[in-house]
């Protein structure tokens, strides 16, 4: 799990519940991870004692502060006697990562020393990586090729009070932090290979004393670049760019009026704005997650682009109103868009192709390896984006490329007999078919290249797309809905009862009060809800991270059977009992508000966490509770319907 993460929409870190730092990524949010699996971690020595932050005996607390994108750290260890309050923060501009640590001393007059170690593996290879201390800026920095990361600090005065260079998991060497566990770094100066390096810093404290030091990583192409970072700190003072990154974030927030939502569900809200973001690249990759100890399940990883993920994160985005976020998103997809009119199953931060496990040739047969929903939601989402920003002239630029050709292909990609479109992957990867979400959503995308089609004249495209997503809809209700169920099933020949059919409602396939639709939610909500403490998995048998026992439930899918009762509710009380699924994604948060993919059904966060696709269904759901708030508890003041924290 990764309880706390920062990013400037370039540089991007991220910490595990012991507060090591476990992911370091630049110069793109999701590449590369210049820590790769080791950690970076803070220690304390006092009176021949020591204590990794990860030691038993501290107590440690880790969240945000509310409003802003700083966290906001307590740490206690009563066996040291010392108490630890620590904020971080990400520069909004530079790739500066900054740390505030507040020493307390609550026992007896004296000094303690505060470590922290740096176990890079630079562009994610140990090999042929340096160590150096640097006396003219008395900090320690690592480089290879076109990456330079600096480490500095200082309590009375800038510069590290001790340092170490070493050769770390080589010939035996475990790494310089063993160095200062006896409380005294050697002082080597310069190492190269696989690497690490420490730095010390000393305060003297009173009993019952506090005192403040700094400590800070920068990150550039070269030297020049770091030591002008290095620079930029001493000169303004880490505190004070510190403070000035607080008051960033708190301007970036929008004041978004959203009656009903308070306490809690407010301070999530906000949040999960703020992670959905940090999970954004400059250059346009909406990153699915960071939290790179999903390698140890099969040795890759998810940072990458899904174009699924990233379309229902923008969509969410835009209707909190961060249009202008998501634009660079839609030109990342609209470079990515084969000639062929469709996306492929992922990319890689850069804009390359991404590993896949789907196939081009099975049974002897050639096949697309697509997931055809990918290719839809992004004109569903581009549909939103020009109906909140109006901004004609860049659906100008990319409508002969991304519209046109992604409307021709969902036009093109068609059975005709069945009047559905031909197999591709679920939304979930794992079988192809023809599914009952991804007919709705391509019926979607089709609505959407109508939609640009007659806002550029071209009534002949229009009058297509419009009439083959007809044919689709009445090739869902053919075959696709099955009669002795009284639901629609996941797909053709497989009457399964799937969450991805909770989503029918976002596409306006169907009215909310079609009998079909109505049915087709109550059964599958009936069907999927866990019984021990109320998620909705994905469908029974479902066997990813699979623990024994039920299903995993899923943040999303819980969260969007909320929505359908959210979106049918008539009365406070029928809102009062929608409002247990968002209660439910509240209460499973980790400490700090991050909301991870899926849960056991003990509770306990499984895979990924953060999943940006969970913060930005959260932040939909959200604002879907607020305009039914709005309407139908308007006239009782204050009404609260998920007590404030």
């Amino acid at each position: 799990m990764r309880p706390l993460v920062l990013s400037n929409h370039k540089f991007f870190v991220g910490f595990d519940r012991y507060l090591n730092m476990r992911d370091f990524y630049y110069p793109y949010v999701g590449s590369k991870n210049h820590i790769n699996g080791n950690k970076n971690s803070l220690g304390v020595f006092r009176d021949g004692r020591f204590a990794w932050c990860d030691d038993h005996g501290w107590d440690w607390r880790l969240g945000y502060r509310a409003g802003t994108f700083v966290t906001e750290v307590w740490g206690k260890h009563p066996g040291l006697q010392v108490e630890l309050k620590i904020a971080q923060a990400i520069h909004y501009i530079e790739n500066i990562y900054l740390q505030e640590i507040e020493v307390k001393n609550f026992g007896p007059e004296g000094e303690i020393k505060v470590y922290l170690t740096h176990d890079f593996a630079i562009d994610e290879s140990d090999v042929a990586c340096t160590a150096l201390y640097d006396p003219q800026l008395k900090a320690i920095y690592h480089y290879k090729d076109k990456t330079y990361i600096l480490a500095n600090g200082g309590s009375k005065q800038v510069g590290v009070f001790e340092f170490s260079t070493g050769t770390k998991r080589f010939k035996g060497a475990e790494g310089t932090w063993r160095d200062a566990e006896d409380g005294s770094l050697q002082g080597n100066p310069i190492a190269q290979g696989s690497v690490d390096s420490t730095i010390g810093f000393s305060l003297y404290l009173g009993s019952q004393q506090s005192k403040k030091m700094y400590y800070w990583l920068v990150v550039g192409p070269n030297y020049q670049e770091i030591r002008r970072l290095n620079e930029y700190v001493v000169t303004r003072g880490a505190g004070e760019l510190l403070r000035r990154v607080d008051y960033y974030w708190r301007s970036w927030l929008k004041p978004q009026a959203l009656p009903g939502v308070f306490g809690k569900m407010r301070e999530e809200y906000d949040l999960s704005l703020f992670i959905t973001a940090a999970h954004m690249d400059r250059h346009g990759a909406i990153i699915a997650a960071n939290d790179t100890d999903i390698m140890a399940f099969n040795l890759d990883h998810y940072s990458y682009v899904w174009p699924r993920d990233g379309a229902f994160v923008a969509k969410a985005l835009i209707d909190a109103g961060y249009d202008q976020l998501t634009k660079p998103f839609f030109q990342f997809v609209n470079n990515a868009l084969t000639a062929g009119g469709y996306l492929l199953h992922k990319y890689n931060p850069n804009g390359t192709l991404g590993s896949s496990w789907h196939p081009w040739y099975q049974n002897g047969e050639e096949q697309l390896p697509i997931q055809e929903d990918e290719t839809a939601l992004v004109l569903w989402a581009l549909k939103a984006y020009y109906e909140k920003s109006r901004d004609l002239p860049f659906m100008a630029e990319i409508y002969p490329n991304l519209i046109q050709r992604a409307g021709n292909f969902l036009a093109s990609y068609y059975q005709p007999e069945l009047k559905l479109p031909r197999p591709s992957y679920d939304p979930w990867e794992e079988r192809l078919g023809i599914f009952t979400y991804t007919c709705a959503t391509v019926c979607a995308g089709l609505e959407a290249a109508a939609y640009f089609a007659g806002l550029f004249g071209n009534r002949n495209a229009e009058q297509r797309y419009t009439e083959r997503r007809q044919q689709i809809l009445e090739g869902m209700r053919q075959h696709l809905y099955d009669r002795q169920l009284n639901s629609f099933v996941r797909g053709l020949n497989d009457r399964t009862l799937d969450a991805s059919l909770l989503t029918l409602p976002y596409f306006g396939v169907l009215a909310e009060d079609d009998p079909m639709l109505v049915s087709t939610m109550e059964k599958v909500i009936a069907e999927l809800e866990a019984d021990n403490q109320g998620g909705i998995c994905r469908y029974i048998g479902d066997q990813y991270f699979y623990g024994g026992g039920k299903a995993n439930p899923w943040v999303i899918c819980t969260l969007w059977a909320g929505r359908w009762r959210m979106l049918t509710a008539r009365a406070p009380e029928h809102l009062q009992q929608a409002t247990k699924y968002l209660r439910w994604a509240l209460d499973h948060a980790l400490e700090s508000g991050v909301l991870a993919e899926q849960l056991t059904p003990g509770g306990e966060p499984k895979s990924v966490a953060p999943l940006t696709w969970s913060h930005a269904v959260f932040i939909d759901v959200v604002q879907m509770y607020s305009r039914c708030y709005e309407k139908l508890c308007a006239s009782q003041e204050r009404y609260e319907l998920i007590p404030p924290a």
